[in-house]
């Protein structure tokens, strides 16, 4: 059974490249698009290509995140670092899982996936203080 997976990339084109390759060799059918979610215009782009080239979409997977490998902690962060992570993580997945859902409404069945870290498991990485 073929399949079609439409992912996206911020800034490493080798690794999408991997990435195409694999899936190409489980046998689906691969495109990469490249996408800064901390441009609200890159977002709608990216998403109107997709939709305008493929109709519906079925599923959409967030697993974008920033400030994993290292925590932002407030006593010692600026705000700007505080609010930059909070646009990353929060604000782009609000706005691709709003832009993606008229597109989904063409697909008769949908499914929207939110990829989480470890860090939701255990809170101690994320000191606050």
């Amino acid at each position: 059974m073929q399949f079609l997976v439409v992912f996206t990339f911020a800034n490493d084109s080798s690794a999408a490249s991997t990435v195409l390759k694999e899936i190409g060799e489980s046998g689906g059918i691969g495109e990469a698009l490249q996408m800064d979610l901390t441009q609200r215009s890159s977002i709608q782009e990216a998403i109107t290509e997709v939709g305008k080239k493929y109709g519906a979409i079925s599923v959409l997977v967030n697993n974008a995140v920033t400030g994993g490998r290292h925590p932002v902690r407030i006593a010692e962060s600026d705000s700007e670092e505080w609010l930059q992570m909070i646009d990353h993580n929060l604000k782009a997945t609000y706005l691709v899982t709003k832009m993606v859902l008229p597109f989904m409404k063409g697909s008769p069945w949908g499914r929207i996936v939110h990829v989480s870290s470890e860090i939701a498991e255990d809170g101690s990485r994320c000191i606050l203080l």
